[in-house]
C-alpha cells in the first residue's frame, strides 16, 4: 500500500510540474474560481479569488490581496508564484502584462524573479505606477535581462530568466525581493506571459467567459465594441465544434448539449486572437 501511494504521489508531482512550466502567452485570468497557485507568505492572510467587478465588468472574477504595513504579517505588500517556472528565454516572453488596481495608496508595481540553480534573485529596475485613481489600468512591464538589477546572488539576469523558479510581483520604491510596506488593497488579473510589447491586443486579452465553469449558456464579455469579433470552440482533441461572428460587446453560447469536459475558446478580430480554457459539466 505504501509503495502504491508512494507511486502516485510520484505521478502527481510529475504532473503537476509538467502543467506548472511557463508557456508563451499564459494567462491567469481566474475565471475558475481559484486563486491559480499565487499566494502570500506562509503566514500571511491568502489572496482570494473576487467573483464579480474585474476590468471586464459583471461577472469577470479577478483576485485580491493586501498589505497593512503594520509589521506583522501582510505588511509588505508581495504576492508571488512558484507554478510561473521554466524558460522564459526559450520561450521568447519578453514582457509580463496584467490589469491592476490599487483602493487605498498608490503603488509602483515591480517583477522580480528567482534562479533555480543558484537561488540569484532580480527584481525589474524601473516600476510601473499605478495610481488609485487610476481604477482598472492595463500595464506592461518588459522582462529582458537589460531591464532587470540583480538584488542577491552572483548569476547574471540573463541566466536567471533561462531557469525562473518563482515570479513575484510586488510593491516597492526600489528594485528588490521584499514587497514595501504600504497599506493598500491591490487587485490583479489578466496576468500574461506576453511574447510582445505590442499593446495592439492588450485590450483583447481581457475577454471574459462565463460562468466557468458552466452547464446550460456560455457568456462571452468584450472589454470595447466591435463589428467582426470571431469566436470558435475546439474540443480536447483540437476539433472545432462550434463557429460564430458577433457584433457588440458579449454574446451567449447554448452549451446544454455538448459533452462535458474542457474546451478552448478562441476569440479573433482585427486587434488579434486570444484562448481560453472553459470546462463545461
Amino acid at each position: 500500500m505504501k509503495v502504491k501511494t508512494l507511486f502516485y504521489c510520484l505521478i502527481f508531482f510529475i504532473s503537476y510540474s509538467v502543467f506548472s512550466q511557463i508557456s508563451a502567452n499564459r494567462i491567469d485570468d481566474f475565471q475558475d474560481g481559484s486563486v491559480q497557485g499565487w499566494a502570500v507568505g506562509a503566514l500571511g492572510t491568502q489572496p482570494i479569488n473576487i467573483d464579480d467587478g474585474g476590468p471586464s465588468g459583471s461577472h469577470d472574477r479577478y483576485l485580491q490581496t493586501f498589505a497593512t504595513a503594520s509589521g506583522g504579517a501582510n505588511s509588505r505588500l508581495v504576492i508571488f508564484n512558484n507554478g510561473w517556472n521554466g524558460d522564459y528565454t526559450s520561450n521568447n516572453i519578453v514582457a509580463i502584462k496584467l490589469h491592476v488596481r490599487t483602493i487605498d495608496n498608490d503603488v509602483d508595481i515591480r517583477i522580480a524573479f528567482q534562479d533555480a540553480s543558484t537561488g540569484t534573485r532580480i527584481c525589474t529596475t524601473n516600476a510601473v505606477s499605478v495610481a488609485t485613481t487610476d481604477g482598472w489600468s492595463y500595464i506592461t512591464i518588459p522582462i529582458s535581462p537589460s531591464d532587470f538589477t540583480v538584488v542577491a546572488g552572483s548569476s547574471t539576469a540573463a541566466s536567471v530568466l533561462s531557469n525562473v523558479s518563482v515570479i513575484r510581483i510586488l510593491h516597492n520604491s526600489s528594485p528588490s525581493w521584499l514587497g514595501d510596506y504600504i497599506n493598500t488593497t491591490l487587485e490583479l488579473d489578466n496576468i500574461t506571459a506576453s511574447t510582445t510589447l505590442s499593446t495592439k491586443d492588450d485590450e483583447m486579452q481581457s475577454f471574459s467567459i462565463y460562468p466557468n465553469p458552466g452547464t446550460s449558456h456560455l457568456n462571452i464579455n468584450l472589454p470595447y465594441q466591435s463589428s467582426n469579433t470571431k469566436v470558435e470552440v475546439f474540443n480536447v482533441l483540437g476539433k472545432q465544434i462550434f463557429s460564430q461572428v458577433f457584433s457588440g460587446l458579449s454574446t451567449s453560447i447554448n452549451i446544454s448539449k455538448w459533452n462535458s469536459g474542457v474546451y478552448l475558446i478562441r476569440l479573433s478580430n482585427d486587434e488579434g486572437n486570444v484562448t481560453k480554457r472553459f470546462i463545461k459539466q
